[in-house]
């Protein structure tokens, strides 16, 4: 995808070097090693940059590109949503690089696309829990791995007192945790 997005955007030659620095990387071999999710998150936004630029180039059938754009956006921020922030920046940079495209149409079939992969995942959290989340649950839990005595300042496991608990109880009670260590 980094190729596809290379050639693309500049010329064959950027997208072959592209690829081959990130192919070459040895983060990237630790990265597939084991299960995590960076790998769809790099795909994912690699994606969606080559949709926005294909829509960009296709006038006529533009608005199929941005809504699939938006879906592999959704997508994306299901996998890791630290990439939603990054969407005013891409509707900034949409105003500021295409001013003449109708960025009205792009903005709705983008909107349309992540709520297609968001909605049914929001659905199923209120279903379950009968709040409002989007994405996770799991702000808390990411909140108290940093923020707590002891703390290594990275990934750790989640501690025996929340393990067991229902999941919303486990990101309230996590996220009161972290808080009040802050205080």
């Amino acid at each position: 995808m980094l190729f596809l997005l290379g050639r693309r955007a500049v010329n064959d030659s950027v997208g072959v070097v592209a690829a081959l620095l990130f192919a070459l990387s040895p983060n990237h071999f630790l990265l597939v090693s084991v299960p995590n999710k960076e790998p769809l998150y790099i795909a994912g936004l690699a994606s969606f940059l080559y949709c926005l630029i294909v829509a960009a180039e296709a006038p006529r059938r533009a608005w199929l590109w941005y809504l699939l754009a938006g879906i592999v956006f959704g997508i994306t921020a299901l996998a890791h949503p630290g990439v939603v922030p990054f969407a005013p920046v891409i509707v900034l940079a949409m105003f500021l690089c295409w001013p003449r495209r109708p960025i009205l149409m792009a903005l709705a079939m983008l909107a349309i696309g992540a709520s297609l992969t968001i909605g049914p995942w929001t659905l199923r959290n209120y279903a379950i829990d009968g709040r409002f989340v989007p994405l996770t649950t799991a702000a808390g839990v990411n909140l108290r791995m940093a923020n707590h005595t002891g703390s290594p300042g990275h990934w750790s496991e989640v501690p025996e007192h929340l393990r067991g608990l229902p999941e919303m109880e486990w990101e309230r009670q996590a996220r009161q945790e972290a808080l009040q260590w802050i205080r």
